[in-house]
C-alpha cells in the first residue's frame, strides 16, 4: 500500500461516522443518556436526530419487547446504516426520514400521545 493509500478513508461519511465515531465517542456517552432518561421496560422512546442509532439501540434494550423506540433523522445515509446495523433480534425499534421542512412537534405528536392505560 502507497504512503498516501494508507491514510485514506474508506466508505462514505455514514458508514465512517458509525465505524469510527460510535465506538470512539458516541458509544461511550450513550448508555449514560440513556441511563439518565430511564426507560422502563414497555416505553416507547423518540430518538430524535438518531443519527446510525446508537441511542435507539441501547434504549430498545433497556425498553424491551413490549416497548418501542422510534429514531428519526434528517439524513437518509444515517438512517441506512442504522437501519444496517441493528441487530436481527431487536424487533421493537424503526428509524424514519424527518423530511426537511417537516415540523416535528407536529410528525411525532401521535407518537408521544400516552397509550391507552399508561399513566
Amino acid at each position: 500500500m502507497s504512503q498516501q493509500g494508507q491514510w485514506q478513508v474508506a466508505g462514505g461519511a455514514p458508514e465512517v461516522y458509525e465505524r469510527e465515531l460510535v465506538p470512539a465517542v458516541f458509544g461511550v456517552w450513550a448508555p449514560i443518556l440513556v441511563d439518565l432518561a430511564r426507560p422502563r421496560p414497555g416505553e416507547r422512546v423518540l430518538d430524535v436526530a438518531c443519527g446510525t442509532g446508537i441511542v435507539a439501540r441501547i434504549a430498545a434494550a433497556r425498553v424491551g419487547p413490549t416497548g418501542s423506540v422510534v429514531g428519526v433523522d434528517l439524513n437518509p445515509g444515517m438512517l441506512s446504516v442504522a437501519r444496517s446495523v441493528v441487530s436481527t433480534d431487536v424487533a421493537n425499534w424503526a428509524c424514519n426520514s424527518l423530511p426537511i421542512g417537516t415540523r416535528p412537534c407536529a410528525k411525532c405528536a401521535e407518537f408521544l400521545t400516552p397509550k391507552e392505560g399508561s399513566h
